[in-house]
């Protein structure tokens, strides 16, 4: 009998969806600097549904998760929350980025930005506000690679920008 309670509660256990949220808020950027290109190449990696959550509170109006929008326009719309909460200046000079787009996977969404015309990189400041105005506990991890220099910054809620130097 034992042993039937058991199999019923695995096959209970298992069935049930798992939880649509997840325990931690986490953002990871990685900057790379192409010194042949002279341009800095920013890859953005945020849980799909947090990235949705601050589109929704960014553009109610606009968007809605799970209402059909077309690639275009939520392109538009992350491009638009990128260029708003995310910033770099490099030798106190602020890098215009170019949203290249994203690319959309079932648990976590890539946006990759680039900034040109970067001819030298002695100091890099990062404003990183991506989901703060959503959770509370989020975390945005920051990777800089300069000519194979590294730097990682861990910005947050009450340390939301930071400069280091190469």
């Amino acid at each position: 009998m034992k042993r039937k309670t058991l199999v019923v509660f695995l096959f209970v256990a298992f069935a049930l969806p798992l939880p649509a949220t997840h325990p931690f808020y986490l953002s990871i950027a990685e900057i790379d600097y192409n010194s042949q290109n002279k341009t800095f190449e920013v890859s953005l990696k945020l849980f799909t549904d947090n990235l949705e959550s601050g589109l929704e509170k960014a553009f109610p109006d606009k968007f809605q998760p799970g209402q059909p929008i077309s690639a275009t326009d939520k392109d538009q719309l992350v491009a638009a929350y990128l260029k708003d909460k995310f910033s770099v200046s490099v030798n106190g000079k602020p890098v215009e980025f170019t949203f290249l787009g994203q690319e959309v996977l079932p648990d976590v969404t890539w946006c990759y930005l680039e900034g040109k015309n970067i001819s030298s990189v002695q100091k890099v400041r990062v404003k990183n506000l991506l989901l703060l105005e959503v959770f509370d506990s989020q975390k945005n991890i920051v990777h800089i690679d300069i000519s194979g220099r590294k730097k990682s910054l861990l910005l947050q809620r009450g340390n939301t920008e930071e400069e280091v130097l190469f």
